[in-house]
């Protein structure tokens, strides 16, 4: 079977723009260094929220930024009343504990549920938790396509925390 992901996209952005239009969101994404391959996802990211009417502050940082200087940097960004939700571009450069900088992003504005509380609360399945966006799409995939996995057996193969 083959799923087409662009076409469902598509719906899935038909379905936003009512919603998206009617609030005030903006979001800040956070991408420490130079990384190209980061800078192709941001750009993608940008042209999904335009589309949307999602207003986006970039922020970028050096590389040469300690752990604790950006965990205050994005304690700062994460206070502004206008920001409605935060992504930190990963990966982030070597010697800084993702995690740790991750876990200052404040639960209701961490888009990606990569801080190990709104990760918790998804894996708890609390009232309110957002589920990951990787887990999002594939869950909507499977609807769109009405795959039924109920009695099946499934091998999920990842290695990372976003996928």
């Amino acid at each position: 079977m083959l799923i087409y992901g662009k076409e469902i996209a598509n719906k899935i952005i038909a379905e936003l723009k009512p919603k998206t239009k009617k609030r005030r969101l903006c979001l800040a994404i956070v991408q420490v260094g130079k990384n190209e391959v980061s800078a192709a996802y941001i750009r993608k990211k940008q042209e999904k929220a335009r589309e949307l009417g999602i207003k986006v502050e970039l922020a970028r940082l050096s590389d040469s930024l300690s752990e604790e200087k950006l965990k205050k940097a994005l304690s700062l960004i994460a206070a502004k009343k206008n920001i409605t939700g935060i992504i930190l571009q990963l990966p982030l450069p070597p010697g800084i504990a993702a995690q740790e900088v991750l876990d200052t992003l404040p639960v209701k504005k961490d888009v990606d549920v990569l801080s190990s509380q709104a990760f918790g609360r998804f894996v708890l399945n609390q009232k309110g938790a957002l589920l990951p966006p990787v887990v999002s799409a594939v869950a909507r995939l499977l609807q769109e396509a009405k795959v039924n996995l109920q009695g099946s057996e499934v091998t999920v193969v990842g290695a990372g925390r976003l996928v």
